[in-house]
């Protein structure tokens, strides 16, 4: 049972009870309380989905609008701490990244989520990112593998897999493909190449994949920064007005020195990075945050025109000996990334484990743990004011729109 349950109250409550095994042998066990007298968290429709951490899961939720004032668990699906989300139409996909491993499909349905389909996946793959392509077809990478796997999501099974392995550098473990964005019938896959685990490669690598025959293409690179993208849906890669794919290289999360960060542009009509472009986090002045200085980007929103909302990691914020879960060092910044300015918005910064960002129409919503608690903030950049603060129980994980892909 949800454990956020009080003693003496009743609350409806989904949890999954997971029994190990080998590969595609595993099974889910789906268990169903309620309380009819007790109003349910979500409205009539399910606009939004998010997830919120207290302990060891993450809890998965749906509400309809920003008329509430409080989102609990009550209504929640529970997943392993680090489930990643992705949305699509009305079906939202729920990756266990780095325990069980496996892919939990749902469909939106009464203001609500039902479990449709789950599939297993193989064991220490680390399954991280998933690419639509169409209505019944996905590209799934796996982080700790060679491998690229082609999702028929009309089944929720793994149709055939593609063979990176030829684009795994000699002293890497693995080519370990992340975050991924289909551009003009090509995947463009972004390449960890993992010393260790969690250790890349210097240099940014991504592997181009032909979408109509799922075919390897080529492995483009740049030394020019390290670790292309985040394994999960972090905002990137995404494409511009203009049709450039942005992305962002973490160098590392500011872990390894000597690897640097910083945005790669892929310009429209070509398939090798910009040599012309470059765009580093790490050694801009920014006004307003300690030490004026921040050694990377987190999660992160492009909201057209150049601009990029997101958190940037600041170092001088961080307790003698970095506490990285209660540090308040995320900042929320704006980005211009054709001025290649960076610049500190109004807003108090949070930790890492509640800063996620997402959109609300034309409105940006930015969870964190902040002044005001637990919660979402609704966030109008043309006035750059907060409309609107919505409490959660648990830190706020992630937070995205449907019918916004």
């Amino acid at each position: 049972m949800n454990r956020l349950i009080k003693e003496g109250k009743s609350m409806k409550t989904r949890c999954f009870m997971f029994a190990t095994g080998v590969l595609f042998l595993s099974s889910v066990l789906l268990v169903s309380c309620k309380d009819d007298d007790e109003p349910s968290v979500t409205a009539d429709t399910a606009n939004y989905v998010y997830s919120t951490i207290v302990g060891d899961n993450s809890y998965v939720g749906v509400f309809g609008n920003f008329d509430v004032s409080s989102l609990n668990n009550s209504n929640s699906f529970v997943h392993a701490r680090s489930a990643l989300l992705f949305p699509y139409r009305d079906y939202l996909y729920v990756l266990e990244f780095e325990t069980n491993e496996k892919l939990f499909q749902y469909r939106k349905s009464d203001g609500d989520l039902q479990l449709v389909k789950t599939l297993s996946l193989p064991a220490q793959s680390f399954p991280c990112h998933l690419s639509f392509k169409n209505d019944g077809e996905a590209y799934l990478s796996f982080l700790g593998m060679d491998r690229v796997a082609v999702i028929n999501t009309q089944t929720l099974v793994i149709s055939s897999e593609i063979d990176l392995s030829s684009y795994c550098l000699e002293t890497a473990l693995a080519a370990s493909p992340g975050a991924s964005i289909i551009r003009d019938n090509l995947l463009y896959v972004a390449l960890w190449q993992q010393l260790a685990p969690n250790y890349p490669s210097a240099g940014a690598y991504v592997a181009v994949i032909n979408t109509e025959t799922n075919q390897p293409v080529k492995m483009i690179s740049s030394q020019r920064a390290t670790m292309a993208s985040s394994v999960d849906a972090a905002g990137d890669p995404f494409v511009d007005e203009k049709g450039d794919i942005y992305l962002y290289c973490t160098g590392g999360f500011g872990y390894f020195p000597g690897m640097t960060d910083g945005f790669l542009r892929i310009k429209k009509g070509e398939t090798e990075f910009d040599n012309t472009y470059y765009f580093p986090i790490g050694d801009k002045n920014i006004t307003g945050i300690p030490g004026n200085h921040a050694d990377y980007l987190y999660q992160k929103v492009y909201a057209g025109n150049g601009k990029v909302y997101g958190y940037v990691n600041v170092p001088a914020a961080a307790s003698e000996i970095p506490d990285y879960v209660n540090d308040k060092t995320m900042q929320p910044v704006i980005l211009d990334l054709y001025n290649q300015t960076i610049e500190r918005l109004n807003l108090d910064p949070t930790t890492g484990w509640s800063s996620c960002i997402g959109g609300s129409g034309n409105k940006l919503v930015w969870g964190m743990m902040s002044s005001e608690g637990a919660g979402f903030y609704l966030y109008d950049s043309s006035t750059g004011q907060t409309d609107k603060f919505v409490a959660t129980t648990g830190s706020p994980y992630r937070f995205f729109e449907f019918n916004n892909q």
